[in-house]
């Protein structure tokens, strides 16, 4: 065994280690009645598995910044534990182990000589940032993703029984030709809105009925030295969508959210503004159908969206 082989001994490793210890020791302290949840939750032979897969699975609810940096150790655990008793509860088995372990279609499209599919998978590798991606993908590769986990009302300050918490919209740096693709294939929507488009569609689906978001600088990545680049990935976009902050800090709206008025567009621009927000419904469409196909609420047929350059989008519709 080489020292590079060895196990990092230093006294500042040491420190973070027994500090992690510590913390997860005051965790489980605070927070016994979402703890037996917890357990309860691991011993599913779902998440059995996937703790065996990744025995990170089971203590990252306990690390620091966990979804946020203004979600306190008693929400975030039950952040968790909520999240996976309602995908436990909702998607049958074999949908959920490729949720949990892959990624499932939701829309697939040619353009040319790409493929272009919008995907639903379990967060890597960041996953303290969230426990679900929307994956934006082209030619199977992932140059965008939106992050979120299905949280508990109460966690957020919201009187919602559950939300969609936003953690993560992050695009690829090595992918900027394949982003500029995917987002003239997709009627020029850019793909943090046509991300947001399909997250309603799921949450439709599944009938969540609120999407918050976590503020710039609230999020577990954030830094201030790229406050800038935070501000406009984040807060920006969020006002942009119509989302308002509410009591605790998050931004949050109720689904399905409203358009920008037709009429308060400059008339110059409300041709091509009227195409993406009929791209950006139909978007949605096809990805509540796809979770409601997964769910067996609906069997016989699948959805795609093929973009034209008419003003709407056209919906094909085929026999599975």
């Amino acid at each position: 065994m080489t020292s590079q082989d060895m196990p990092d001994q230093s006294p500042s490793h040491r420190r973070k280690l027994a500090l992690q210890i510590m913390s997860i020791g005051w965790h489980l302290l605070l927070n016994s009645g979402s703890l037996v949840r917890f357990v309860r939750l691991l011993r599913l032979e779902a998440f059995t598995e996937i703790c065996q897969y990744n025995p990170r699975f089971a203590i990252k609810p306990f690390g620091h910044n966990y979804l946020a940096r203004n979600i306190d150790a008693r929400a975030g655990l039950g952040c968790f534990v909520h999240h996976y008793q309602r995908m436990y509860s909702s998607f049958p088995d074999r949908i959920l182990k490729a949720i949990l372990y892959w990624d499932i279609p939701l829309y697939q499209t040619i353009e040319g000589e790409h493929s272009y599919s919008l995907n639903l998978g379990t967060s890597k590798p960041y996953d303290k940032e969230g426990e679900l991606s929307l994956l934006l993908k082209v030619d199977s590769f992932i140059i965008f993703d939106l992050t979120f986990t299905i949280i508990p009302g109460w966690a957020i300050g919201s009187d919602a029984v559950e939300a969609f918490l936003i953690s993560r919209i992050q695009g690829q740096r090595s992918y900027s030709q394949e982003i500029r693709l995917a987002t003239k294939a997709m009627c020029n929507v850019r793909p943090r809105a046509l991300l947001f488009a399909a997250l309603q569609g799921i949450a439709l689906a599944l009938g969540v009925g609120e999407i918050s978001a976590v503020g710039a600088k609230e999020q577990s990545s954030y830094c201030a030295c790229s406050e800038t680049s935070f501000q406009n990935s984040y807060d920006e976009f969020f006002t942009e969508l119509g989302l308002e902050r509410n009591c605790a800090g998050f931004f949050s709206g109720r689904v399905p959210i409203a358009e920008k008025p037709l009429e308060l567009v400059d008339p110059s621009n409300r041709r091509t503004a009227r195409k993406k927000q009929t791209f950006k419904a139909l978007i949605q469409m096809a990805c509540a159908k796809s979770i409601s196909q997964a769910l067996g609420q609906t069997s016989g047929y699948s959805e795609q969206i093929v973009p034209s350059d008419s003003v709407n989008p056209i919906l094909v519709a085929s026999t599975s």
